[in-house]
């Protein structure tokens, strides 16, 4: 499983994330897993719809914070798995609400990760995950 990232064609991964700080942070984990990752980023809700209705094709992952600015927690939930088609979608959360969790896995949600605990060994092994489920 540790070589579907780097036997792949380009992974592209959209990570919908308002703060700049925690965008920076996921950007330099996401290089250092590997340099077959092209990261496109949306500041919100309405952008990042608007970037999947014109590029879903080419998306491998979605990393979304729960809290943006234009919507937060089940509505960014709702919104994405609209339109994410069979694209994975990975919850970034700075706390964890356990119910949310819960009914955002049961909606469909992939994973749900706390911003904390981010590593690039992490992220490699939830990306490798969800691509593998892609795949099966």
């Amino acid at each position: 499983m540790s070589q579907i990232i780097v036997e792949t064609s380009p992974i592209n991964i959209l990570v919908i994330e308002d703060n700049p700080g925690d965008f920076f942070l996921l950007e330099e984990y996401l290089s250092e897993v590997s340099t077959n990752i092209n990261t496109n980023h949306c500041k919100n809700l309405e952008h990042a719809v608007s970037f999947l209705q014109e590029n879903i094709n080419e998306i491998s992952v979605i990393f979304s914070d729960m809290n943006l600015p234009d919507a937060n927690n089940m509505e960014v939930v709702n919104d994405l798995l609209n339109f994410s088609k069979s694209v994975p979608v990975i919850l970034l959360s700075g706390h964890k609400n356990e119910k949310i969790v819960e009914k955002s896995k049961k909606m469909g949600v992939f994973d749900f990760l706390l911003k904390d605990e981010l590593n690039p060994t992490l992220l490699k092994e939830t990306i490798e995950m969800a691509i593998q489920k892609i795949a099966s």
